[in-house]
């Protein structure tokens, strides 16, 4: 049996809970673009909640003698389901060698559960894809010509110019374009970046990413849902889960910041003469703004 205490073991999932979120962020790419929304509610797998959008206001024209109506801004809100409960369970037989810092529970444990629930999360993002307008081709291989209709078509539905834009691409079409010479030749764009490091950057007013969970169906020909989008277009809202009841034997902390909350929880099996962990996330995502997004088939 291992040889710590209770205050040792709370002391640990403290710690454990402060690289939890910097952990996930740098494993997470689509939900560090998107809107998020997280509030330290106790939530259940189901439930719904409001997260406010930006009202649209007026302008109108001040001249002499001329009067104005105050307009009453009201946010709307999109309802978002908290449909994704997600857990990553593991159980640990020496936890007192962890605890004593003889392995490096971040390596061990953290790291491959963060990654877990990143690909989660972000799968679940891009299955929003059924909610936007589609351009291109399934089969057909992207060109300049296609990716400029994209940026042209996000400018016509009024996407602010402050707002960033974003191509999420799956590998193939992804490869494709870092083969067109006046996206990566140093004679074309000045900068011979994309031909020595892999990496496309921006294109056409795009930051390039490469996912390999950007969605296909289908066969004969397959159908790739890449997404152009804003981020404004969708958001991923999380809530906290609750703690477990008093007496269980179980401990929980919970990981909360910057948009991102979960629950690390841990208690001894002794069925299985070990230390039994989990690490779960409430969530749900939606589709805020479909005319800030759109599928780009290859």
């Amino acid at each position: 049996m291992a040889d710590y205490t209770t205050a040792q073991l709370q002391q640990f999932l403290t710690v454990l809970s402060s690289r939890a979120i910097p952990s996930l962020r740098s494993a997470i790419f689509m939900g560090q673009i998107i809107g998020r929304n997280f509030e330290p509610q106790i939530s259940s797998e189901g439930d719904t909640v409001q997260v406010p959008i930006p009202p649209t206001l007026t302008v109108e024209e001040v001249g002499e003698g001329a009067t104005y109506t105050d307009q009453a801004p009201t946010p709307d809100f999109a309802q978002v389901v908290l449909s994704k409960h997600k857990v990553v369970p593991f159980a640990v037989t020496d936890m007192a060698r962890i605890i004593n810092g003889g392995i490096d529970a971040v390596d061990l444990l953290l790291e491959p559960a963060m990654i877990a629930i990143a690909e989660a999360i972000e799968t679940d993002i891009y299955n929003l894809y059924p909610n936007f307008a589609s351009i291109g081709t399934a089969g057909v291989n992207p060109t300049e010509g296609l990716i400029d209709q994209a940026e042209r078509t996000l400018f016509d539905n009024k996407v602010p110019s402050s707002s960033p834009l974003w191509l999420a691409c799956a590998s193939t079409p992804y490869s494709v374009l870092r083969q067109i010479a006046r996206f990566s030749e140093v004679d074309a764009i000045n900068s011979g970046t994309a031909i020595v490091t892999g990496r496309l950057g921006q294109l056409k007013g795009f930051n390039v990413l490469r996912s390999q969970l950007v969605p296909v169906t289908g066969s004969g020909p397959a159908s790739t849902h890449n997404l152009a989008f804003a981020p404004g277009a969708m958001t991923l809202a999380m809530r906290r889960l609750p703690a477990p009841d008093p007496g269980t034997g179980a401990v929980a902390v919970y990981a909360e910041e910057d948009g991102y909350g979960m629950r690390i929880m841990t208690s001894y099996n002794h069925a299985t003469m070990k230390q039994q962990w989990t690490v779960d996330v409430l969530y749900g995502v939606a589709t805020v703004r479909a005319a800030f997004g759109l599928r780009v088939l290859t």
